[in-house]
């Protein structure tokens, strides 16, 4: 285990879709679920459309975040490769 480096440009990232996660599931649970669908349709249905839209925008966040650490990635190797071959030209 010595040795090993986070990515910690990846676990903010995630750390960030993470919180956004909670803040829509709050207004879904909240705001659409008790307010708009469950007074309209009843329990059951609203529990249904609720967890199936809730679905829905994880596998929106997880593609966003598999994504976004793909072009981190990219965006460092070049940091890397570009710091690398101003240290050959230096020395």
């Amino acid at each position: 285990m010595a040795g090993m480096r986070m990515n910690t440009v990846l676990l903010k990232t995630a750390v960030r879709v993470w919180l956004m996660e909670i803040l829509v599931s709050g207004f879904n649970f909240f705001v659409l679920m008790d307010l708009v669908y469950e007074p309209r349709w009843g329990a059951l249905a609203a529990h249904q459309i609720g967890m199936s839209s809730r679905i829905v925008y994880i596998s929106i966040f997880a593609y966003l975040l598999l994504s976004l650490s793909f072009s981190m990635k990219l965006i460092f190797e070049k940091v890397l490769t570009l710091m690398e071959s101003r240290r050959l030209f230096r020395t």
